[in-house]
């Protein structure tokens, strides 16, 4: 398998599910290395990667600019990513921002099935004109904009538990919800939205390459 088809082209969305510790985190590092501008939205709190700068207020984001700090994380304290207004000031930066891809490590943390922000919404469905991408990652699809999943032109899924999740990203992607039940830990199944379904895959690291394994065959 060859890494680099699976890295999304400029401005594409992305949905990265699966439980926790399967891998989807380091997978979304990996592919986020080859854009030039990143906002991670780090609402886990457990997010440090080298070379990024992080950002813990609003007002940190607003001194930052894209010429002094390609690479920021923001992990807001639990009262402001609590707060709705404070949450969408924060999209609507990104969305200001432009020429961006947001990672958003656990959707979840921000929006409440289909009701969220506006301007995480602004950013998802009218980014591309403005250069701004959404990836969009989760351990429970179930509990996430079913239009995070639906629009996402890439999506990377892990093992999920539930069954629920199962069928959401069976009906979303088309991945069969089966074959998401048989994944082993730190594979994933990799659905463009036109294309076949690939995989499953794992990574293994070289240096600073991630190839894609495929598993073997049977």
């Amino acid at each position: 398998m060859d890494f680099s088809r699976l890295i999304p082209a400029p401005s594409d969305r992305a949905l990265f599910a699966g439980q926790t510790g399967s891998g989807k985190t380091t997978l979304a590092r990996e592919l986020l290395s080859h854009r030039e501008y990143v906002v991670v939205l780090d609402g886990k709190g457990t997010i440090d990667w080298p070379g990024y700068e992080r950002a813990t207020t609003l007002q940190h984001l607003y001194d930052s600019h894209p010429e002094k700090q390609p690479r920021l994380i923001f992990r807001p304290d639990y009262a402001t990513l609590a707060n709705e207004r404070a949450m969408d000031d924060f999209f609507r930066w990104v969305y200001d921002r432009r020429r961006t891809t947001l990672y958003v490590d656990e959707t979840a943390s921000v929006t409440r099935g289909d009701i969220f922000p506006f301007h995480y919404g602004a950013c998802l469905m009218r980014g591309r004109e403005r250069g701004v991408e959404v990836w969009s990652a989760t351990q429970r699809p179930m509990r996430i904009p079913i239009i995070a999943q639906s629009e996402a032109e890439h999506a990377y899924i892990f093992r999920l538990r539930m069954p629920q999740d199962r069928q959401r990203i069976e009906q979303t992607t088309g991945i069969d919800a089966d074959d998401i039940a048989r994944l082993d830990k730190h594979f994933f199944l990799y659905a463009p939205q036109d294309g076949e379904i690939m995989g499953p895959h794992t990574l293994t690291f070289h240096g600073s390459q991630a190839p894609a394994q495929s598993a073997p065959a049977a």
